[in-house]
Order: C-alpha cells, then structure tokens, then sequence
C-alpha cells in the first residue's frame, strides 16, 4: 500500500476573478456617473428654489404681521448672478431705502447658492418690497409695479421659474435655462 498524500487545496478567489469583478464594477460605475450628477444637480436646484420661495414667504407674512414694509434683497449686483451670492429678507428702520447692517432688522439671510445653481433675473429685480397688506411694491428697477416678476433657478440641465404674483403670493413652473 502506499501513503496517500494529502492535497492542500485552498479555497478562495483568485487573482482573475477580482480583477473581472474591479472591471464590471468600473462599467457600472462610468454608466451611473451621468446620472448621479444630474440627481446631485436637481436636489442642489430644488433645495435652493424651496429656500427662495420660503424667503418670499416670510417677507410677505411679516409685513401682515407687522403691519410694514418688509423687503427681500439680493446679497450682491452682479447682473449675470443678481442673487447668486444670497438673499436677505429685512426691515428698513430707518426709512431710507438702503440696507445698513447696524441699523436694519435682518429676519433672515441665506448666503452663497450651491456650486452649479444660478439664478436669472431678466428684469434685473435687486430687491421686492411687500406692503403691510402683503402686497408687492416698486420691485422694478424704474418702481413701475408689473402683474408678475419671475426669477429663474437653473443648473446645467434643468430650471425652475417662481412667479412672485402683485399680491404676493408665488408658483413655479419648469423653465427653460438655454
């Protein structure tokens, strides 16, 4: 009789197979990339249009609340950006149409938007003014009070218009960023 040898037989993966497994996990990868942008870049959108919309929000109920002229200014004056860098919704103490940070009541600011996301202001409105009765006044550059002022949110891909309405109240639609 001979001596039966044992065999060391490992389990386990080989080289091969973890390298096949890197390469469909790369495939899938570089195929949902696209998709995770355009879902990072939405979310970024839709989180931005819902802080200005808010911001309009408490501008108006304010000035019902407060029986005064409360405003929602843009931050800066960059005209291909007007509200990019950020909103501020605030009471004018002292009447004299300026915005001064020791002087004027600030309800809320909200700075810089998130990479990708810039707003489009065709009128060129820097700043919206609600009456005590939450009406919009002299929100045009030439204090002529319109029917409506729309400001656009966009990304790469997609946008949104709010409507700010005379009386104050807003909507939005899909818009087209082209």
């Amino acid at each position: 009789m001979g001596s039966v040898q044992a065999k060391n037989h490992l389990a386990g993966v080989g080289l091969v197979e973890i390298l096949i497994t890197v390469a469909i996990l790369a495939l899938v990868s570089l195929a949902a990339a696209p998709q995770l942008i355009d879902y990072i870049q939405n979310r970024r959108l839709y989180n931005s249009l819902n802080e200005f919309q808010s911001a309009v929000t408490l501008a108006r109920s304010e000035a019902i609340r407060r029986n005064t002229s409360v405003r929602l200014s843009s931050i800066n004056s960059n005209p291909n950006n007007l509200w990019g860098n950020g909103w501020r919704v605030w009471i004018d103490e002292n009447a004299n149409n300026q915005f001064e940070a020791n002087v004027d009541l600030v309800l809320l600011s909200r700075g810089i938007l998130p990479p990708g996301v810039t707003v489009n202001n065709a009128a060129g409105v820097a700043t919206i003014e609600f009456s005590g009765s939450g009406f919009i006044r002299n929100f045009t550059p030439n204090n002529v009070t319109t029917q409506a002022i729309d400001i656009q949110l966009c990304t790469s891909n997609s946008g949104e218009v709010i409507s700010i309405s005379i009386n104050g109240l807003t909507s939005n639609m899909r818009g087209n960023c082209a």
